[in-house]
Parts: structure tokens; C-alpha cells; sequence
């Protein structure tokens, strides 16, 4: 039910990076009978992951994702020395991702097309 995309490319107003997406998968939804015919509200969440353009973090998730067509979700925090302290008792396997490029994103009814929106106006709509 958890849908999660990444996009990169070119933002306006944005440093260079990519948008890690997290929100509902509409298409499993209405598979598994969840959704109504009433309008649906779902929140999302975007991260902003900025990096020099030589950083292989991305790079290595994509290559270790080919390889595995798999991943695992997870919340984490950092300690105070700055490592990840992962919650993986409460993990979740996921199979699909979904990479994107900005450029790829269009049409009113896009689901990423709040992630070409300012930082400034995606916070307006949820006053």
C-alpha cells in the first residue's frame, strides 16, 4: 500500500539532489477494495536528499536494487556520533520503486507533480 519514488533531475529553485517520495499506492488501493468512490485525501511525504553531484549513495542503492529487486524501509535516527540507528523490528520489504526523472512530470493529476511545487507552497497547503 506504501508507494516510493525517487526522482532526479533538475528543479528549479532547488540545489542539486533528488526527492525521495513516500505516499499511498492508489493503484493497490483500489485493488484491494480501500478506496471509495468519495474523493480521496492521503498525505505523502517528501524528503530532499541534496549532494554533490559526484556522490555515490544513489548510485549504489540503484546498482544493489538491480541486483535484489528489493529493498527494506525503515524508520531511523542518528546518534549523537552521527550514525543511523535503524528500527528494524518494524521494517517493512518493499519490491517496488519507482525512478523518475523531473522532466518525466506532467499533467494535473501526476502524483509527483508536488515535488516540482516551491518548498514554500507545498507547506501552504496544509494550513
Amino acid at each position: 500500500m506504501i508507494r516510493i519514488a525517487i526522482i532526479e533531475g533538475e528543479i528549479p529553485g532547488q540545489a542539486p539532489g533528488y526527492i525521495v517520495h513516500i505516499g499511498p499506492n492508489l493503484v493497490g488501493l483500489i485493488v484491494a477494495g480501500r478506496a471509495s468512490p468519495e474523493p480521496l485525501v492521503f498525505a505523502t511525504r517528501l524528503l530532499r536528499m541534496e549532494h554533490a553531484q559526484d556522490s555515490p549513495h544513489l548510485v549504489r542503492f540503484k546498482q544493489a536494487y538491480a541486483r535484489q529487486q528489493r529493498y527494506w524501509l525503515t524508520a531511523a535516527v542518528l546518534t549523537p556520533l552521527g550514525e543511523p540507528l535503524l528500527n528494524r523490528p518494524h521494517r517493512v520489504g518493499k519490491t517496488k520503486i519507482k525512478f523518475r526523472l523531473a522532466s518525466e512530470i506532467s499533467g494535473e493529476n501526476n502524483i509527483d507533480r508536488i515535488v516540482l511545487a516551491r518548498p514554500e507552497s507545498r507547506r501552504a497547503h496544509l494550513n
